[in-house]
C-alpha cells in the first residue's frame, strides 16, 4: 500500500526530471555528435523550467518558505559551493559565483525568501516575464545567479499559482496529443542541433544575449519562444507521467540529494563511462548510468536513516 498522502504524480515527475538533469550533465561528445546534441538540446528545452515549476508548486506556504530559506538553501549552497571549489583546487572560494549546478540552490533561496513579497505585486507573473527578458541584457548575470534567478522566475511563480485542479485538467488531455507534441519538439531540437547559427548555451539562460552573438531583438524573441516551448513540453510531460506509485517513486522524495551529489560523482567518475561510435549506444549507456546513480544515491541515503 502506498502512502495516500503522497502525490505520486509529482514524485514520478521529479524522478523523470532528476534523471534528465543527470543525463544532461553526463552526456559527452555533444559538439561532435548531432544525435547526442539533439538529445541534449531537447532536455535543456524544458527540464529546468519544469523543475523550477515543481519547486514553485511546493512553495505555497510562503511563511514556511521564508522561515526555512536560509537553513535549507542558503547555508547548504555556501557549504556545497566551498566543497565544489575545493575539489577544483580553487581555495579562494568565490561563493558569489555558483559552481556548476549549484546556482539552483541560490536561485531557489531568492525565490522562496522573497515569494511572500512578490505575490503582493499586481501582475507579478507578467512582470516576471518582462524581467526574464531584460536580464538577458546584463553581461555579468552569473554573479549570485542573477541571470537565471530572473530568467526562471516566471516558471517558479507559475508553479506557485497552479492548483491541483489545473494539473488534473492537464492529465485529462488525450495522451496521443502529448506524444505527437513531444515528437514535434524533438524534431525541432534536431533541427537546432544541425543549425550552426544558434549556440545551444542560449538554453542555459545564464549569459547575456550579446555574449551569445545575438542582438537585443533576436535574444528577446528567442527567449520568448523558449518560454513557450518549455511550457508546451512541460504540459506534455505532466500529462504522460504516471500518477500511480512506481518502484522508482521513492527517488522523488530525495531529488535534492541526487541533484547536489551527482555533480561530485560525475566529476570524479569522468572518463570511466565508456564511449562508443554509435550515438544510440552512447545514449543508452549514459541513461543506464544515470538511473543507476540516482537509485544508488537514494538507496545509500535510506541505509543511513
Amino acid at each position: 500500500m502506498g502512502d495516500k498522502s503522497r502525490n505520486y504524480l509529482l514524485d514520478n515527475l521529479k524522478v523523470a526530471l532528476i534523471v534528465l538533469v543527470v543525463l544532461g550533465h553526463a552526456l559527452k561528445n555533444i559538439d561532435a555528435d548531432i544525435g547526442l546534441r539533439s538529445v541534449y538540446i531537447f532536455i535543456f528545452m524544458f527540464h529546468m523550467p519544469l523543475f523550477v515549476f515543481v519547486s514553485g508548486y511546493f512553495s505555497k506556504n510562503v511563511d514556511k518558505c521564508r522561515r526555512n530559506a536560509v537553513k535549507d538553501l542558503l547555508i547548504p549552497f555556501i557549504v556545497f559551493n566551498i566543497i565544489w571549489y575545493a575539489c577544483a583546487g580553487n581555495f579562494e572560494f568565490p561563493i558569489y559565483y555558483a559552481g556548476w549546478t549549484l546556482w539552483y540552490l541560490l536561485s531557489l533561496f531568492f525565490w522562496r525568501f522573497f515569494l511572500k513579497d512578490l505575490i503582493r505585486i499586481k501582475w507579478i507573473l507578467g512582470i516576471s516575464i518582462v524581467l526574464g527578458l531584460l536580464v538577458g541584457f546584463i553581461d555579468h548575470g552569473a554573479m549570485l545567479s542573477l541571470s537565471r534567478t530572473f530568467a526562471f522566475l516566471p516558471f517558479f511563480l507559475l508553479g506557485y499559482y497552479t492548483k491541483g485542479s489545473m494539473i488534473r485538467k492537464i492529465k485529462g488531455t488525450p495522451k496521443v496529443i502529448s506524444l505527437i507534441g513531444l515528437m514535434a519538439i524533438g524534431a525541432l531540437a534536431f533541427s537546432i542541433a544541425g543549425y550552426q547559427g544558434l549556440d545551444y548555451k542560449f538554453l542555459y539562460m545564464s549569459q547575456s544575449y550579446e555574449s551569445l552573438g545575438l542582438g537585443v531583438g533576436q535574444g528577446s524573441l528567442l527567449r520568448i519562444i523558449g518560454y513557450m516551448v518549455a511550457l508546451l513540453v512541460s504540459l506534455f510531460v505532466i500529462n504522460l507521467v504516471p500518477s500511480r506509485k512506481l518502484n522508482l517513486s521513492r527517488i522523488g522524495a530525495n531529488t535534492m540529494v541526487v541533484y547536489l551529489g551527482h555533480i561530485y560523482i560525475l566529476r570524479f567518475l569522468n572518463g570511466f563511462v565508456p564511449t562508443f561510435h554509435s550515438s544510440l549506444a552512447n545514449f543508452l549507456i549514459t541513461l543506464g548510468f544515470c538511473f543507476n546513480m540516482c537509485g544508488s544515491v537514494v538507496a545509500k541515503l535510506h541505509e543511513t536513516i
